[in-house]
């Protein structure tokens, strides 16, 4: 299970009006998903109006974008300084503006596994509010933290996902080798190459109308080969 990292103590807020116990509170409630636009739509609905007014979230996966906002029917949102960036990397942290804190999303080496999502999310004051740092790395957490739980449930998924394939493919290697070791001891005893031990063991199995994996065993395990009658 992924946790969320203790920020500050319960009882203390950030400067303005973040409430960080709030914020803190529905993170640890989001309900984990594969899907980059559930996870994202929590986290809006979590931090309007616990930390910020207005949040506007764009995500971009497999060649396809949309946006989620909070709340619904929001106030503009103040544009960045001219000299800043609407994305960066993740490399280079959230961005503060005047009135807005900026978060490049981005799902790093996830991308190579299938896994890889990109975005940016921007959260807005419309009271006057300036955020600080703090805020800013709260808001860069809260991002991370969400980012760690969709890749969770979406390698989870995987794995299951492939627990099928894998067991059928173990399944398969085993019914081979047990009719390879017959094989071997049909071979040792009669004196024939590989494909004529071979082709004895099918004959076996379709005159007795059993299976070629038992056919197989039965040898390996009594180092004889049964008799069959001729049609």
């Amino acid at each position: 299970m992924v946790r969320w990292p203790t920020l500050v103590e319960p009882s203390v807020s950030l400067p303005g009006r973040v409430d960080v116990t709030a914020a803190a509170a529905g993170l640890r409630h989001l309900d984990a998903s594969t899907e980059p636009a559930l996870v994202f739509s929590q986290l809006a609905a979590v931090w309007v109006p616990a930390v910020c007014d207005d949040v506007i979230i764009d995500l971009v996966e497999n060649g396809h974008g949309y946006r989620i906002r909070q709340p619904a029917v929001p106030a503009p949102v103040p544009p960045l300084p001219p000299n800043v960036p609407a994305s960066r990397s993740r490399s280079d942290g959230p961005v503060l503006g005047a009135h807005t804190v900026t978060v490049s999303i981005d799902s790093d080496g996830a991308a190579a596994v299938g896994l890889g999502f990109t975005g940016t999310l921007i959260c807005s004051w419309s009271d006057g509010y300036r955020p600080v740092t703090a805020d800013a790395s709260l808001i860069g957490l809260a991002v991370d933290y969400a980012v760690a739980l969709i890749h969770r449930e979406r390698l989870t998924s995987k794995a299951a996902g492939l627990q099928g394939p894998a067991q059928t493919l173990s399944n398969t290697l085993s019914r081979n080798r047990r009719i390879a070791s017959a094989v071997g001891v049909v071979m040792a005893l009669h004196h024939v190459d590989q494909t004529q031990a071979m082709n004895l063991l099918i004959r076996i199995s379709e005159r007795t109308d059993r299976d070629l994996q038992d056919v197989a065993d039965s040898v390996v395990q009594t180092r004889t080969v049964p008799r069959i009658r001729p049609h």
